[in-house]
């Protein structure tokens, strides 16, 4: 996986499914939406190629928005922005997608979550 999300747990214990890589062909740890599921892409794949996708995961590092003051609190609720390709605590135009596992230090832009990017599927 490339430096926008790390896995820091074993593949095993990771979810994935597999999926039609979009136009103009997708990179490996970039978070994404595809239909109702986010997740992160397991590898490189061009346009059209089947990729692996991976949706769940019980520690996973990604990419944020900074991090502010008493922002992003371990337990806290995290939202995929499919716009910036960032976790936010901001549920407004965004998916559910996870917790914080871990509060990370001000200003930085990753936070280690678990991600389930099923949650924001409403029936």
């Amino acid at each position: 996986m490339s430096a926008d999300a790390r896995l820091r747990c074993a593949v095993s214990e990771t979810k994935s499914i597999t999926v039609t890589a979009v136009s103009p062909g997708v990179t490996a740890g970039t978070m994404a939406k595809v239909e109702d599921v986010v997740g992160v892409y397991l590898e490189d794949a061009d346009t059209g190629d089947a990729v692996a996708f991976c949706y769940y995961a019980p520690k996973i590092v990604v990419t944020s928005v900074a991090v502010g003051t008493g922002k992003f609190t371990a337990g806290s609720k995290v939202y995929f922005d499919a716009t910036d390709k960032k976790i936010t605590e901001s549920s407004t135009g965004n998916t559910l997608c996870g917790v914080v596992l871990e509060t990370p230090a001000l200003a930085a832009e990753t936070v280690l979550i678990a991600l389930d990017g099923t949650l924001g599927i409403v029936a």
